[in-house]
């Protein structure tokens, strides 16, 4: 059994809505409790087998706060885990309109993370979705949600713009997805 195997309790934290990830690690570990909110204001007595988070992490400004207000929080061979993007993520729509955030790398995440926690698995990856046109490539982040990192709308004009610009730099419409995963563990001494 490995040492994730071995987790009896499991807590969450949340910026969105959590009803349907909440009941679907319920199916899988009956004791399992989510917190919905701000991550650096909730505060808790308990202490857990397992903070988990996906793509969550490149929100806080200050890594190393995070990972200090975390550590006191986690048992004794007990394991954080997330996700968080690197600075490749979305890099086209970086180039094209100018926005992004700024996504540490993934020696960064290591450095900041090892002074609080041992590393037991870390890695960067990278996906490049391709579309037929521009307009396919905006109907995606759309649909699924992503990069909600300005709440303004695009005017039919500001589409256009963006379309023209697209296919001018690129030959294809694409989008790069370049996130980091850590698992570390609370160190022995």
């Amino acid at each position: 059994m490995t040492e994730i195997g071995k987790i009896k309790r499991i807590h969450g934290f949340s910026l969105k809505s959590i009803k349907d990830n909440h009941n679907n690690i319920k199916n899988i570990i009956p004791n399992a409790r989510f917190y919905n909110g701000n991550a650096l204001k909730i505060t808790t007595k308990q202490k857990f087998d397992l903070i988990i988070s996906n793509a969550m992490f490149q929100w806080f400004e200050n890594l190393d706060k995070v990972c200090e207000k975390f550590k006191p929080m986690i048992n004794k061979n007990g394991i954080i885990a997330f996700t968080t993007f690197a600075p490749d993520n979305y890099k086209e729509m970086a180039d094209l309109t100018g926005i992004s955030l700024k996504y540490k790398s993934f020696d960064e995440v290591k450095t900041i993370c090892s002074k609080y926690f041992k590393v037991k698995y870390m890695e960067e990856y990278k996906q490049t979705l391709k579309y037929l046109t521009p307009l396919e490539l905006l109907a995606h982040m759309k649909n699924t949600g992503v990069n909600s990192i300005t709440q303004k709308h695009w005017t039919i004009k500001e589409v256009k713009t963006f379309c023209n610009k697209c296919s001018r730099i690129y030959d294809v419409p694409k989008l790069t997805y370049s996130a980091i995963i850590f698992i570390g563990k609370m160190p022995d001494f």
